[in-house]
């Protein structure tokens, strides 16, 4: 007999599950435009992403849509081509950031935070960071409301004394490339002797070499001086816990990036005689946005402008640095208003994240089977003798449970699999009272929704750095001591080689 045929209540488990995804497989509203999969758009045109820019009193502002204390939100002129209905949005949208800006103190020197409010029904998200030079404080809004996401930029330059001396709000006119801003790649070749540009090519031979294939976070930065290359690298960040009493540093992390810096600095400081030209770096993942406050430190992103300021201050020289995936500075937590009842409605603009995940492949997470209540209560009733083999046949199944990257019905069919169809000596009891709490943990885990909302929050992260990168030009002006590059997970550093022998070859 199959163990199917041991589980009589089978139909009415499935007909529980199909209730309970049944909404997955509904059709995407109308209401939802997503400019590329997964990531919903403006409703809107004026709502879109390529930001126009132009001068004004020696500022960057926006063509279409400037705001200080002095001046209307929108200039009449430069918005004839959006209707009455349009404005109106536009005005709203940006009367809520302000409010949820006015409701916190100006963010301090060297500063950046996540601040999640809610407006009525309407739900945002900021992200805002002080950038280090020139100072500006600029600011990422996701604006929710169910049927819609807002997104916009809101820029403040200050002085010298951390006074805003005007506010720009992007004028957002098309919708976000699906790529990363091509910044060119720049070095100048006429102050390094011929015997080093050759080594510069052979070191970046030696990256690929050794970090072929690698997909966790590492990063290596190349010195270039006039006569000479040295090479930094990093293996891995340091994860500092607190029960490691053989960590001086307690609880502490050290990012990649963090590492580059400090061994960058120490060789400088040890070899004060030689000529630098350049750094280039590259990191895995887009140096970090945010820290965490028990760190004590600036994210790597402020650290790497702040030490790209001082090397062209102090030798002239520039950095390049080059990443592959984004490190935003969204948390899923952030995203804890989308509740499972929000992602089922099909008029959700989120709703289409939920749809994907019901064929998507994964792993059930050890956390998903904590709750150990059942279990007590099982164990309160069983008699000393089956207390073992209880637990034996609870540990086996849920190791067995957390092996496999299945679908959301092929974790409930696989349960019935390990709990029935096996040889063990447990009365049927026992195995019937197993599976009713497996699979009660996980269609309770499964409803939770962790894994859309992890899938969101990277998305996010992502417009987040590339808008980010579509602005630091205009931020930094004349000031091009510091460009950022994204270049593909196939070995980088062979792509940073044709780069520079694109750019050496024009020169």
């Amino acid at each position: 007999m199959s163990y199917r045929a041991k589980v009589p209540r089978w139909g009415k488990i499935r007909k529980r599950l199909k209730s309970f995804f049944s909404t997955a497989f509904q059709t995407v509203s109308r209401f939802f435009k997503p400019f590329r999969p997964c990531i919903p758009t403006f409703a809107y045109p004026c709502w879109g992403w390529s930001a126009s820019m132009a001068e004004y009193d020696g500022q960057r502002q926006t063509t279409g849509s400037t705001y200080d204390s002095h001046e209307t939100l929108f200039n009449n002129s430069s918005n004839d081509h959006y209707d009455s209905a349009q404005l109106s949005l536009c005005k709203t949208i940006q009367d809520i950031c302000l409010s949820v800006l006015n409701k916190h103190p100006p963010l301090k020197k060297d500063a950046c935070e996540v601040i999640c409010d809610t407006h009525g029904k309407t739900y945002v998200i900021l992200f805002r960071i002080n950038l280090w030079h020139p100072r500006v404080v600029w600011n990422f809004f996701f604006v929710n409301d169910d049927a819609n996401i807002h997104r916009l930029r809101y820029i403040t330059p200050l002085d010298d004394d951390q006074q805003p001396r005007r506010t720009v709000w992007i004028h957002e006119q098309n919708e976000i490339e699906s790529s990363y801003p091509d910044k060119a790649f720049q070095l100048n070749w006429q102050k390094i002797n011929p015997t080093t540009k050759n080594d510069i090519l052979n070191k970046l031979q030696d990256l690929s070499d050794e970090f072929k294939n690698r997909t966790n976070q590492y990063g290596w930065v190349l010195n270039i001086f006039s006569d000479h290359v040295e090479k930094i690298t990093v293996d891995k960040p340091e994860f500092n816990n607190e029960s490691s009493s053989k960590s001086l540093m307690g609880n502490i992390h050290v990012h990649v990036e963090q590492k580059l810096i400090e061994k960058t600095h120490k060789f400088l400081k040890e070899n004060p005689e030689r000529n630098i030209i350049h750094f280039i770096m590259y990191t895995n993942k887009f140096p970090c946005l945010k820290r965490r406050t028990k760190d004590n430190t600036n994210p790597c992103f402020i650290q790497i402008i702040k030490s790209a300021f001082e090397y062209n201050s102090d030798r002239g020289a520039g950095i390049d640095v080059f990443f592959t995936n984004s490190w935003g500075p969204l948390h899923h937590t952030n995203f804890n208003f989308l509740t499972y009842s929000k992602l089922i409605n099909t008029g959700n603009v989120f709703h289409e994240y939920h749809r994907k995940q019901y064929n998507k492949r994964f792993k059930l997470d050890q956390k998903c089977f904590k709750d150990n209540t059942e279990i007590q209560k099982v164990l309160a009733h069983t008699d000393k003798p089956h207390r073992m083999q209880f637990m034996d046949e609870l540990k086996r199944v849920k190791n067995k449970l957390t092996t496999k990257e299945l679908t959301i019905i092929e974790h409930i069919d696989y349960l019935e699999e390990v709990v029935y169809n096996n040889d063990a000596n447990t009365s049927k009891i026992y195995r019937d009272k197993i599976y009713d709490m497996f699979l009660n943990m996980e269609l309770k885990y499964l409803e939770q929704e962790i894994f859309v909302v992890v899938d969101i929050t990277s998305d996010f992260n992502s417009i987040i750095v590339k808008c980010l990168l579509e602005d630091l030009p205009s931020i930094l002006g004349n000031n091009r001591y510091f460009r950022l590059h994204h270049v593909q997970q196939d070995d980088p550093a062979k792509q940073i080689i044709e780069m520079i022998k694109k750019q050496r070859t024009n020169h």
